[in-house]
């Protein structure tokens, strides 16, 4: 998926508001300074026997030609990228998983928090994002990094077996028709005692971030893994904008 915000986001950046205006109107989006059309009502806020808003049918990829945007200095201030990355305890030499790595902004800090003895497999739907990753990439870092254009409903393989997959910016790009497998893919990725950890944006009232109505909550992502076979762990209190939830794959019990 293309990674990080979505095209409705902004920022008090005037360079990456003009940004995101080009993206907006280039995409035909109903404007760039809010969080785009929302008429969902926060789950706070909603009566207990309401039914639960749908997401709309299709994916919401980030598009390769406003991938600028990605990378503006000024999203690092709510992102906060060093600081997840250093909440996720990440042991040298770790192999990894940057799933919906886009143009790679987390996906080099993973590189430096698993050392020279890691590896890191970045994985995109998008041909332009990879090669936007490979570009930014330094020389020695290349034999540690592996770029992988996946299929949209299936990220990893089982015989990818990383210690860790990240997920960040992503879930809610997904189409609810392919949610269920892209979730299960990113479990069977996962050696057994693996983390996977999803990073995505709260469904709550908010400058920043896509529109309500296409973003997933905790309950919902909670389900998906928990049907995965993943456990859930944590639930890291970090940032005002994002979920930062935690899964682990059950370490088979040894035979007797």
């Amino acid at each position: 998926m293309g990674s990080a915000m979505s095209r409705w986001a902004s920022s008090p950046s005037g360079r990456l508001a003009s940004r995101i205006a080009a993206v907006a109107v280039a995409l035909g989006t109903l404007g760039a300074a809010g969080c785009g059309p929302s008429d969902a009502t926060p789950a706070s806020r909603r009566r207990p026997d309401a039914p639960a808003p749908t997401r709309p049918a299709g994916s919401h990829v980030f598009p390769a030609a406003a991938a600028p945007v990605l990378d503006d200095p000024s999203r690092d201030a709510w992102q906060r990228p060093d600081d997840v990355v250093a909440a996720l305890g990440i042991a040298r030499g770790q192999r990894l998983a940057d799933v919906g790595c886009g143009t790679g902004y987390f996906t080099t800090r993973l590189l430096r928090a698993t050392g020279e003895t890691g590896h890191v497999l970045a994985v995109d739907v998008q041909q332009e994002m990879l090669d936007l990753l490979a570009r930014r990439l330094e020389p020695a870092d290349r034999a540690h990094v592996t770029l992988r254009r996946n299929p949209p409903d299936r990220p990893l393989e089982p015989t990818d077996a990383v210690d860790l997959v990240f997920c960040a910016n992503t879930l809610y790009e997904v189409s609810d028709a392919m949610l269920t497998r892209f979730v299960q893919s990113m479990a069977d990725g996962l050696a057994p005692g693996g983390r996977l950890v999803v990073l995505d944006w709260k469904p709550e009232p908010m400058r920043l971030g896509p529109p309500l109505a296409i973003r997933l909550s905790a309950a919902r992502i909670r389900e998906l893994t928990e049907r995965a076979g993943l456990a859930f762990t944590q639930d890291v209190a970090l940032l005002p904008t994002h979920l930062l939830l935690v899964f682990t794959k059950p370490t088979p019990a040894p035979a007797k």
